[in-house]
């Protein structure tokens, strides 16, 4: 099964702006490796886990830009936002087999926030991707 999360970081993970610009910290959840103002990017799914046993799926996902200012966080968010204007059918490798992204689309404006918690600043933005598996590894 292909996991469409993972499809949409394997994407960006090619862009290597983007990489430089938050050290390849790149994931579903905050690691524990990483200082409160890393700059980083949190991909989440919105309104849900993704079903993985369904070969096409359209989902959300919550893009969350993560610097020590939001003006670094709105530089990450210009990169991804980029990258995803940019996006047309594209065969993006995972741990499962090649997924096809078909789109990455912005679906509403940045947000500046605030974490608390970590004491960071972050941007938020939603995307719609819509992942389709093309030849994933028998289970």
């Amino acid at each position: 099964m292909i996991d469409p999360l993972e499809t949409v970081i394997n994407y960006l993970k090619r862009d290597t702006v983007l990489m430089q610009m938050i050290s390849n910290r790149i994931a579903t959840k905050w690691q524990s490796d990483w200082l409160p103002d890393a700059p980083c990017i949190l991909i989440r799914p919105d309104g849900g886990t993704p079903d993985i046993d369904v070969p096409h799926q359209r989902i959300g996902v919550d893009i969350r830009c993560h610097a020590a200012s939001h003006n670094g966080a709105m530089a990450i968010w210009r990169q991804v936002a980029d990258l995803a204007r940019a996006s047309k059918r594209a065969v993006v490798s995972t741990s499962s087999g090649d997924a096809i992204l078909y789109f990455l689309n912005q679906a509403g404006g940045p947000t500046f926030l605030y974490d608390p918690e970590l004491g960071a600043d972050f941007v938020l933005c939603l995307f719609a991707a819509d992942v389709s598996e093309t030849s994933p590894n028998p289970s």
